[in-house]
């Protein structure tokens, strides 16, 4: 019989700052969202750019396929209010509520009501995916777009309208299986979550995610986006 296990944390949130075109930009790199503290490391990244004048911020989620759910909702309601239901058929049919605001954990009806303007984040955003974005992942990509940060890169993996658990297999390997289907749920609507992002603005495919014209090119599109 199959048991959960905790897989080993990845890297924390890591900050990048660019000058481009003149305005001085902050990237944030999200390897993953494996780790417990990665939503507190992002909010104080978020945190920091604003105090040191960031002019725009660009999330780099080109390599993250995703990890704890609560770490994700928690980090993404950084840049607007998240209200995220999951719902299940088994044993019996059950229905939860994530919510987020302000780059915190709060109860599922605070979030569905909040508006845009509850974040933490003022500026314009950007947010990078790609082929190997998934998951969780991709949950944040949805509400940073929804709350006006522009998505640009590649269609992402494609498994965002459900939750996996992961099974450690050993060996190097693991088990994803679905267990959930998952819906936005802000403003008293419940919208299926797309199975993928389909980014606003293409950018080329790169094999190089640390690459400076992919992130300089999302700062350009951010700044033009003014909110």
């Amino acid at each position: 019989m199959l048991s959960p296990e905790r897989l080993p944390a990845a890297n924390l949130p890591t900050p990048v700052w660019m000058e481009v075109d003149g305005h001085r930009v902050a990237v944030i790199v999200v390897p993953s969202f494996d780790a417990p503290g990665t939503a507190d490391r992002f909010r104080d990244l978020v945190l920091a750019a604003q105090a040191r004048g960031a002019e725009a911020l660009v999330v780099d989620l080109r390599v993250n396929r995703g990890g704890l759910l609560t770490e994700c909702v928690a980090a993404a309601s950084s840049l607007g209010p998240v209200a995220y239901q999951l719902r299940g058929s088994r044993p019996v049919g059950w229905t939860s509520t994530l919510g987020g605001l302000g780059g915190r954990l709060t109860a599922g009806p605070l979030a569905r009501w909040a508006g845009p303007e509850q974040r933490l984040w003022q500026g314009p955003a950007a947010v990078l995916v790609g082929p190997r974005t998934a998951s969780c992942a991709e949950l944040f990509g949805y509400f940073a777009g929804q709350a006006g940060s522009l998505v640009l890169g590649q269609p992402t993996q494609g498994v965002a309208n459900s939750s996996v658990q992961r099974f450690d297999l050993g060996a190097g390997y693991s088990l994803s299986v679905s267990l959930t289907r998952t819906f936005d749920s802000r403003a008293g609507q419940i919208r299926p979550m797309p199975r993928r992002l389909e980014p606003v603005w293409a950018l080329p495919a790169s094999g190089r995610p640390a690459e400076f014209p992919a992130r300089a090119a999302a700062a350009r599109a951010a700044l033009q986006n003014v909110r």
